[in-house]
């Protein structure tokens, strides 16, 4: 499960926790390395392997979010997004961002309980992190 609470660096700051851990830096890149390593491994010279994820995360980051037309041209399947859930709407969040997640009055936190978390459910739960990373992770936060 990943979940999104509020940081503390900023208003807007949000933590990304993946089943109660802080997801960092570190680990987001140890799982694009792999990812990478992977594609290679399946696809080698002279296919692309591990330089399509790249372009298609670059594609991502660029445009700031993952986009049907982004998941179309690089040929993914746009029906096996997760299911994203917000559990508050935060102040800054445009009322197209909140269209375009779902989000209804309905579903506002009450005053009273200004919890600041949202979900993402996955169709298969997240596999724990590789012990590997756990390690180097553990001495960093």
């Amino acid at each position: 499960m990943i979940t999104f609470e509020k940081g503390k660096k900023h208003e807007k700051d949000v933590v990304i926790k993946i089943n109660g851990h802080k997801f960092t830096y570190h680990e987001l890149a140890e799982v694009c390395v792999w990812i990478c390593r992977n594609e290679d491994n399946i696809y080698p010279y002279p296919y692309q392997g591990g330089q399509k994820p790249i372009e298609f995360l670059v594609e991502c980051m660029k445009q700031r979010e993952v986009t049907d037309n982004i998941l179309n041209r690089h040929q993914l399947n746009s029906e096996n997004k997760p299911n994203i859930k917000w559990l508050f709407t935060p102040e800054w969040m445009s009322e197209e961002e909140k269209l375009k997640y779902g989000i209804t009055e309905t579903q506002k936190s009450s005053p009273e309980k200004k919890s600041l978390s949202g979900v993402i459910d996955f169709p298969v739960p997240a596999p724990p992190m590789p012990k590997s990373v756990e390690e180097k992770s553990s001495g960093n936060s």
